[in-house]
C-alpha cells in the first residue's frame, strides 16, 4: 500500500495519540493491582487473533529476516513492559510514558547508521537534550499518580527510576528499528517486506510478545488480578495497540525523523494531558521540565521536517 506523503503526519500523530491509550490502561491498572504484563498479556491475544484475521492467509514460507525482527521485537516489548511496571511502582504516568516515546531516538540512530538515512548536528542535539529529559524525570520518582501523600524520595528511588526510564526507551525501540528495516527496499529488485510479510510480521510480534509473558506467569505459577479488570483494560490497550501497529507499519516508510517525531509528540502530550485530567496526576516543576523537555527533544530530531509542518524552511 503506497501513502501519499501529505498522509505522514497526519496518520503519525494518530497513531502516537493511540499508543497513548496504552499508558492510560497501565496507570489505570495500577490502582488495582494490575501490572502491566497482565494488560499486554490480553492485548497481544487479541492483537494476534485480529492480524491473523486481517491478513490471512499468513506467508509461513517469509525470509527469516521477517522472523527474526518479529520475534525479537515481541521478546524486547516484554523487556520495555516489566520496566514500565517497574517505573510506575516508583513514580506517576507522565515521565515513563515520555521514556517510552522517546524510542525514536534509538530508532533514528538505526535509520541513519544502517539504513543510509543520514544524521546531522541536531540530531545529536537532540540525544542530548533526551538524556537530559530522562534525568530530570528520575527527580519524579516517589510522586504519586493521583492526590496521594508523596512517598519519601531517595537517591535509590532515583537510580532505580531512572534505570527503568533507560531501559523503556532502550527496548522499546526495537519495534520502530523493525518497522523501519521491514519498510526499507532490500534486493535488486527494491523489494519492501513489509509489504508481502508485513501480517505474518505483526502476528510474530503479538505472538512472541504473549507467549513470553505467558511464560513469566507460568514460572511464576501465580497469576493476581481480577480477571475481568484485566480483561476490560487489556482490550482498551490492544484498541491503542492494534490501531498504532496498522498506522506505523505504513508510515514507516516516510523519514524516520519526521514519522516517528510526530509520533512521540502526540503521544506525549495526549498521555501528560490525560493523565493529569483523568487521574490527578500533580503538575510539579519537574513534571513540567520533563514534558517540555520531551517536546523539545522530538521538535530538535528534525528541524527541517517541524519547518515543513510549520510551512517555513528548516535549516
Amino acid at each position: 500500500m503506497e501513502l501519499s506523503s501529505e498522509l505522514f503526519v497526519p496518520l503519525s500523530a494518530a497513531a502516537g495519540a493511540s499508543f497513548a491509550l496504552i499508558g492510560i490502561a497501565y496507570r489505570m491498572g495500577t490502582d488495582r493491582g494490575i501490572t502491566p504484563l497482565h494488560i499486554i498479556l490480553v492485548c497481544s491475544a487479541v492483537g494476534a487473533a485480529y492480524f491473523t484475521w486481517a491478513d490471512w492467509p499468513l506467508p509461513l514460507t517469509a525470509p527469516g529476516r521477517v522472523w527474526a525482527w518479529g520475534i525479537a521485537t515481541g521478546v524486547t516489548q516484554y523487556l520495555a513492559i516489566v520496566c514500565v511496571g517497574i517505573a510506575l511502582q516508583r513514580g506517576p504516568l507522565s515521565p515513563t510514558w515520555c521514556a517510552v516515546s522517546l524510542s525514536f531516538l534509538p530508532e533514528t540512530f538505526y535509520a541513519a547508521l544502517l539504513l543510509g538515512e543520514g544524521l546531522r548536528a541536531f540530531h545529536w542535539a537532540a540525544m542530548g537534550v533526551g538524556v537530559v529529559c530522562v534525568v530530570v524525570a528520575s527527580f519524579e520518582a516517589g510522586a504519586p499518580g493521583g492526590g496521594d501523600t508523596p512517598r519519601p524520595r531517595c537517591w535509590g528511588d532515583q537510580l532505580r527510576f531512572g534505570a527503568a526510564l533507560l531501559g523503556i526507551l532502550l527496548f522499546n525501540s526495537v519495534v520502530g528499528m523493525a518497522m523501519k528495516d521491514l519498510n526499507a527496499p532490500h534486493g535488486a529488485g527494491g523489494e519492501r517486506l513489509m509489504d508481502g510479510y508485513g501480517g505474518l510480521y505483526r502476528v510474530l510480534l503479538y505472538v512472541s510478545l504473549g507467549g513470553t509473558i505467558a511464560a513469566a506467569f507460568a514460572v511464576r505459577r501465580r497469576f493476581g488480578g481480577q480477571v475481568r479488570t484485566v480483561v476490560a483494560l487489556g482490550l482498551l490497550a490492544a484498541v491503542g495497540s492494534i490501531v498504532g501497529v496498522g498506522l506505523i507499519s505504513f508510515t514507516a516508510r516516510g523519514p524516520a525523523a519526521l514519522v516517528f517525531t510526530v509520533r512521540s509528540v502526540a503521544s506525549i502530550l495526549v498521555a501528560a494531558l490525560l493523565s493529569v485530567a483523568l487521574f490527578r496526576e500533580r503538575i510539579s516543576r519537574a513534571w513540567v521540565a520533563t514534558v517540555l523537555l520531551a517536546v523539545a527533544t522530538v521538535v530538535l530530531a528534525n528541524l527541517p521536517a517541524v519547518g515543513a509542518i510549520l510551512g517555513v524552511a528548516g535549516p
